[in-house]
């Protein structure tokens, strides 16, 4: 039986927006939760991070966004797919419906058009796959003096999908042979790649994200007081450059390494006490200007189809919602403060965007109904084990290291990666 063939073709128009800037909750490279110590005046950092994935859970949602359940990253907007409904309200840009041997099959089993089974609500399918994501970025800091810093920082990204598999569901007994399910899964793959322009292959990306320039101002305030060591201020504000690679609409689930295309200014800040120079609490606040741009995406048609199976690829103008990304943070010393352990909690948070199609051949309110425009969110538990010179040590070069683990443990409507990895810093 061919019917893994199938689920290829009906997640291959896949088009998440819901990872801007770092798929899957993959760490900004500039993240100020894991930013080792800066330079002081005039001297430069030169920051290396690596992570990878070891799982990747999807996260959905019921309809009044009050439970959240964890699934196959496939199924963080529907759980099952409506296959037919991909035919329903397809333009002439992606070819006629009319000529597809798939719903020929469907009118032969209902005994001709009109029978009740083409454009059948009832024949869906369960998708699954694995997923694993990793990144390999590149900083660059130079001091300024008085807590003044300029970076830059350049990302790249790798991902893949393997193991696709589904379950053929369906509450009618019409569609419980094996071998019709085989030749509709032939026809379908035909209709595929002919009506729809879509490849049906497993696949593995790589490629830069988008290159970021950021202005710090970062001082550390000593206080004379017996608990109360000293106060830690952070500003930032930056340009991020649209040198990440676009989604291809033409592969199964293509990923974003930037914000498709758009510049943005990321804006932020955060504030640290320290206790007794043992302990450290802290906040901080990431945000994300994206500014809206046109490009061929692939929307939503009709009121049935649901979220992987979009037919229509066409011009559209997108709104951005502004990325949040707000933590927590408690750090402990040892006594000698060449060591400290770091404990954050980060919620990522994207507002509703919005798509408005240039052709006035597509519906606003229908092409705005799609599931991931909607708000997404995702909670994330990191624990840093680090090592670095005494605050003294600054006359010299010398290397600091981070290594930490995260976890994505909570969500909605969001795919989030729980990774491992270490970052090296050496200051010149």
């Amino acid at each position: 039986m061919n019917i893994k063939k199938i689920m290829l073709v009906l997640i291959a128009s896949l088009y998440t927006t819901t990872y801007s800037k770092a798929p899957f909750g993959l760490f900004l490279p500039y993240d100020i939760n894991i930013m080792q110590r800066k330079p002081s005046h005039k001297s430069r950092q030169l920051v290396v991070l690596t992570e990878n994935s070891y799982k990747v859970r999807g996260f959905a949602t019921d309809e009044k966004e009050e439970e959240t359940e964890i699934v196959n990253p496939l199924q963080i907007y529907e759980k099952h797919q409506n296959f037919i409904a991909m035919y329903q309200s397809v333009q002439p840009n992606t070819g006629s419906a009319t000529s597809s041997e798939v719903l020929q099959i469907l009118d032969s089993i209902a005994g001709g058009p009109g029978g009740g089974v083409r454009f059948s609500n009832k024949v869906s399918l369960t998708p699954t796959a694995k997923f694993s994501i990793g990144q390999c970025s590149l900083g660059f800091i130079q001091g300024l003096g008085k807590g003044f810093y300029i970076s830059a920082y350049l990302p790249v990204y790798y991902a893949k999908m393997t193991n696709l598999s589904f379950k053929f569901d369906t509450s009618t007994v019409l569609f419980s042979d094996f071998a019709l399910q085989d030749k509709i899964t032939k026809a379908f793959t035909q209709d595929a790649k002919q009506l729809f322009g879509l490849d049906i292959c497993n696949w593995k990306q790589h490629h830069t994200g988008d290159l970021t320039l950021l202005a710090e101002w970062q001082r550390t305030f000593a206080q004379q007081r017996q608990t109360l060591k000293s106060v830690e201020t952070n500003l930032r504000v930056g340009l991020s450059l649209p040198t990440g690679k676009a989604a291809a609409t033409n592969l199964i689930m293509p990923i974003s390494f930037g914000n498709e295309g758009s510049w943005a200014i990321p804006f932020g800040g955060g504030l640290s006490i320290n206790i007794a120079h043992l302990l450290e609490f802290g906040f901080a606040a990431q945000m994300e200007y994206i500014f809206s741009n046109e490009q061929d995406r692939r929307i939503k048609t009709f009121n049935t189809q649901s979220s992987l199976l979009y037919p229509s690829i066409t011009k559209t103008h997108k709104e951005f919602a502004i990325i949040q990304n707000l933590s927590l943070h408690a750090t402990l010393y040892s006594r000698c403060n060449r060591f400290s352990l770091k404990n954050i909690y980060t919620y990522y948070r994207k507002p509703a965007d919005i798509v408005i199609p240039l052709s006035p051949s597509y519906n606003f309110n229908v092409a705005n109904s799609a599931a991931e425009l909607d708000e997404t969110t995702l909670h994330q538990y990191c624990l840093c084990a680090r090592y670095h010179p005494l605050s003294t040590d600054f006359k010299r070069a010398f290397p600091q290291f981070t290594a930490f683990y995260k976890h994505s443990f909570n969500g909605m409507r969001i795919a989030g990666a729980s990774t491992y990895g270490f970052e090296v810093s050496l200051i010149f």
